[in-house]
């Protein structure tokens, strides 16, 4: 505990308050120093200080005498016990529900009120909502948090229960000024609003019955207001903390599987590397055989040899491409002229399956990317739209300029992305496709985060649609 001045500090080592002999609250531990044990109020204080000034002691029974009061404020509604007990319950990390029901039943009980209530604020709806009830039924303390739920306070017109609220006043109102169709069934007096703050501002409000033979103390109340507050903060650092000790472990965890996958990824990347120059070999051996044999079966299976190999260095080729690590570097690039190109580079296939590619790009629209690896980029995606257009289709690219960059959307009246894909878009090694490796959308996603871009997969009415947005980036 430090208590700061101008001049200088006041430091408490050790706080031991006692009464009868039972310690009800100490703090630090007992060590070397100045001890000082005076009596306050029936209590016995003992402390150690780091100083000997007259001034500073006086500041420090100061400091103790405002414990004190609060615990003499205290004992109007709880005893000692009372409130060790409800610390205890806070350290031990029990619900918001036990400790309102904890708090309200003990006012209750100590006949400050017959019936108590915490409302919780919500601040964009201007509303507070009820989380818990008590009243007195005879000798029984009745506790309601389901029905009381259903209960809203309206805020939205500025009335006396906002000014409390906002203004940090305890008030008393009608039932009736409550503003809630629910609330007769709860309050049917005369209705104290004690409000709840924390660090942030505004919590909520206890709501009181006041039924006239209890004398209001706001001295008491404002003790009730900040038990609560103290509760509902602690639980929820609480609930904070447990949250954060899961992400760290969930975390953890990822870091050990993403250095496994690492190590494979680089066990893969070299299999691949030596799996790639046999087969460059097998498919031009291929190709020189068909010299030599006639007949049409060995051709055949010729024909399958180089199919097949052709397939497998395409796959070799997408896993060194994925397994690499993208060193970008931009060029001044008219992006037009890039689709273009890719135009014609696929023509063959667009005309076989009569498909119609439409370009709506500027012709002068300059940006500055990779343009080797954004070929690869524009290469796997209209290969896909290809792929999913059986016969008669269009592949639409709309490239438009934004405020700090260009926005890409490329469309197709193929089949759609599948949902496996939607739900895992740029994950490795996920296809629907028979001969399909699942890297060509990790590829592009890759090269796009490369070049600080986002990339966004969706299906529309009529196929599947890429949107990709670049940031400007000057020359390089």
């Amino acid at each position: 505990m430090k208590k700061m001045n101008n001049k200088s500090e006041t430091a408490v080592k050790y706080l031991l308050i006692s009464k009868d002999g039972n310690a009800l609250m100490e703090i630090g531990e007992k060590s070397a120093g100045i001890e000082k044990q005076i009596q306050i109020d029936g209590y016995d204080i003992e402390t150690v200080v780091g100083f000997s000034g007259i001034e500073k002691k006086e500041q420090l029974i100061d400091g103790i005498s405002k414990i004190v009061e609060l615990l003499n404020i205290g004992k109007k509604i709880f005893d000692d016990g009372v409130l060790i007990e409800y610390i205890d319950m806070i350290i031990n990390e029990k619900s918001i529900d036990e400790i309102l029901y904890f708090i309200l039943k003990h006012i209750i009980s100590s006949n400050l009120s017959g019936k108590a209530a915490f409302f919780i604020l919500n601040d964009k709806l201007l509303k507070l909502r009820g989380v818990a009830y008590l009243k007195r039924d005879n000798e029984d303390i009745i506790f309601e948090n389901r029905a009381v739920k259903s209960c809203q306070i309206d805020l939205s017109n500025r009335g006396k229960i906002a000014d409390a609220l906002f203004f940090d006043k305890i008030i008393t109102v009608n039932f009736d000024e409550l503003l809630s169709k629910n609330i007769d069934r709860y309050f049917d007096k005369n209705t104290i609003i004690v409000p709840v703050y924390n660090n942030k501002g505004v919590v909520g409000v206890v709501l009181l019955e006041d039924d006239g033979n209890t004398k209001k103390d706001d001295a008491v109340l404002r003790l009730v207001s900040r038990l609560v507050s103290l509760g509902i903060n602690y639980s929820s650092i609480s609930k904070q903390l447990k949250l954060s000790k899961e992400d760290v472990a969930y975390f953890k965890e990822s870091i050990e599987v993403s250095s496994t996958l690492t190590h494979m990824g680089k066990l893969t990347a070299s299999v691949a590397h030596e799996i790639k120059n046999p087969l460059v070999s097998i498919g031009g051996f291929a190709r020189r055989l068909e010299r030599y044999i006639t007949d049409e079966r060995g051709l055949s299976y010729l024909k399958i040899i180089q199919s097949e190999t052709t397939r497998l260095e395409q796959i070799v080729n997408d896993i060194l491409t994925y397994s690499k690590v993208f060193n970008i570097k931009r060029e001044k690039v008219v992006l037009h002229s890039l689709l273009k190109d890719l135009e014609e580079f696929f023509k063959d296939e667009l005309m076989i399956k009569r498909i119609l590619m439409r370009i709506n790009c500027s012709e002068d629209l300059i940006t500055y990317i990779d343009p080797r690896k954004f070929r690869q980029v524009f290469v796997n995606l209209i290969k896909n739209s290809i792929q999913s257009i059986e016969n008669d289709g269009e592949i639409i690219i709309d490239v438009e300029k934004v405020n700090n960059g260009i926005n890409i959307i490329i469309k197709d009246t193929g089949d759609g992305f599948p949902i496996e894909i939607i739900q895992k878009p740029f994950e490795p090694f996920v296809t629907t496709k028979e001969a399909g490796t699942g890297l060509g959308l990790s590829i592009c996603h890759k090269i796009v985060s490369a070049h600080q871009g986002q990339i966004w997969l969706d299906n529309y009415d009529n196929g599947a649609m890429v949107k990709i947005y670049i940031q400007f980036e000057g020359e390089v």
